[in-house]
């Protein structure tokens, strides 16, 4: 992979295209018009897979990358603190930072706040928290139901089961 040295350090004095076996950290190689040329990353990112704010796949410090695709098995991303409720880390990819509810990554439809599942090895969301159902009719709001086992909002608890001051069945 080659490194233009002149072009993204111009303080250096004038050296010839530098080869390298992998690019630096916040370079990458993915632009196909440029093939084995690194390329500067967002600064956000540590590492990525091009050159704007949703392709890192590696963030700096603590940060957390929330996924936008997952291509060919690695999460790319914004990198992101991972701090809000509506969001839990996710342990079997490290510093990967899950939305509860994107069900293409594993996610609770409907789930407001989540946790990770310590049963399952924090591999699942556990929701803890159902967003609100908005009624067509301009009615006031009304919660959807945790389920028991906390992998579902529903929107009433199941025959045999009844909800209790925070709306889990």
């Amino acid at each position: 992979t080659r490194m233009d040295l002149n072009f993204e350090f111009p303080s250096l004095p004038k050296m010839e295209l530098t080869c390298l076996p992998n690019c630096f950290d916040n370079y990458h190689n993915y632009d196909t018009s440029k093939p084995k040329q690194c390329k500067k990353c967002d600064d956000s990112c540590l590492k990525c897979s091009g050159a704007d704010e949703t392709k890192c796949t590696s963030c700096p410090n603590d940060g957390y990358i929330l996924p936008v695709a997952k291509p060919f098995g690695t999460y790319e991303g914004t990198c992101v603190p991972c701090d809000l409720p509506d969001q839990y880390k996710l342990s079997i990819s490290p510093n990967v930072c899950l939305p509860c509810e994107k069900t293409i990554f594993g996610g609770i439809t409907n789930c407001k706040n989540c946790s990770f599942n310590q049963s399952s090895g924090g591999i699942l969301p556990e929701c803890t928290e159902c967003k609100d159902q908005q009624n067509p009719h301009h009615e006031p709001p009304s919660g959807k139901y945790l389920s028991i086992d906390k992998k579902q909002c529903l929107l009433s608890c199941p025959d045999g089961q009844y909800s209790d001051n925070w709306r889990r069945c």
